[in-house]
């Protein structure tokens, strides 16, 4: 895991919006945050190609934890974590 790779995830319990600070190395174009319910079923997925700040959108997902992970364009999870939906 790369922990310099995500430099901030905000609010950890939000109602409507994610905000994810992402710092790209200089080799990657592009990364994916997938998001997770606690049986394990991938609920959202998330294309982004810029570092900085990035928003993910609670849309129809119910309240309650959920755990994301964050994948390179090579496929390898370099960060991942847990947030909260109220």
């Amino acid at each position: 895991m790369h922990k310099e790779f995500i430099r901030k995830v905000w609010p950890l319990s939000a109602e409507n919006i994610a905000y994810f600070q992402i710092a790209l190395p200089d080799e990657e174009d592009f990364y994916t945050i997938n998001l997770y319910s606690l049986t394990g079923d991938l609920v959202k997925q998330k294309d982004f190609s810029a570092s900085g700040y990035n928003v993910i959108e609670r849309d129809n997902l119910s309240a309650g934890m959920y755990f994301y992970s964050i994948i390179n364009q090579t496929g390898l999870e370099v960060a991942k974590g847990k947030m909260i939906w109220e």
